[in-house]
């Protein structure tokens, strides 16, 4: 398991850090504007949006913490929530990026989608990797929410060129991995830190 995370790190840190650079010189050749424009005012006032909404879990993140003191088995429950929650903020910002940069193409499936997707791609990731860092190092398990949805926006987008049957398992396994396994395996990773 190791080595395969090791094989998928350098795709996507090759995505981190050239996906908004490339595409959005593309896009500025083939001038949509637009969609720059949306995408910058997106990805730099994002994480104040995404900052508001996550403060929603607050008083559960106050519940579980009082209920893990007491020795309560309710605050894996509550945990588990919290982090479903955040998976599904993750989730619905790669959603909401993709459909937007590619609600600006017109054409068929080909070569001339890679920059909405890459556009798709900065817009979608680069606020929760601004947020995940923001104030110091990130801890573990928000890092491995980060980078699970990296590597399945990845195979998601990259599905999207395979075909429909590749691209309908790629949505699948992304929502099974971040709504459902990886909250269970982060909930009780912490529940062995403690």
């Amino acid at each position: 398991m190791k080595k395969v995370i090791e094989i998928l790190v350098l795709p996507v840190a090759f995505m981190n850090i050239f996906s908004g650079i490339v595409g959005g010189i593309w896009l500025l050749i083939l001038w949509e504007w637009r969609l720059l424009l949306i995408g910058l005012i997106l990805t730099f006032t994002a994480h104040w949006y995404l900052s508001l909404i996550l403060m929603l879990s607050t008083p559960f993140e106050i519940i579980a913490i009082k209920l893990y003191e007491r020795n309560s088995k309710l605050s894996y429950l509550f945990s588990y929530f919290i982090l479903l929650y955040y998976n599904i903020l993750i989730s619905a910002s790669c959603i909401v990026a993709f459909i937007i940069c590619t609600k600006f193409y017109d054409g068929e499936i080909s070569i001339s989608l890679v920059p909405y997707v890459l556009w798709a791609w900065a817009m979608a990731l680069g606020p929760w990797r601004f947020l995940a860092t923001y104030g110091g190092k990130p801890d573990s398990s928000t890092t491995i929410m980060i980078f699970s949805a990296s590597i399945l926006y990845l195979f998601f987008i990259t599905s999207v060129f395979i075909g429909p049957i590749i691209n309908l398992i790629a949505i699948l396994f992304f929502v099974i991995v971040q709504l459902v396994a990886l909250p269970l395996y982060l909930n009780f990773k912490k529940e062995k830190e403690f």
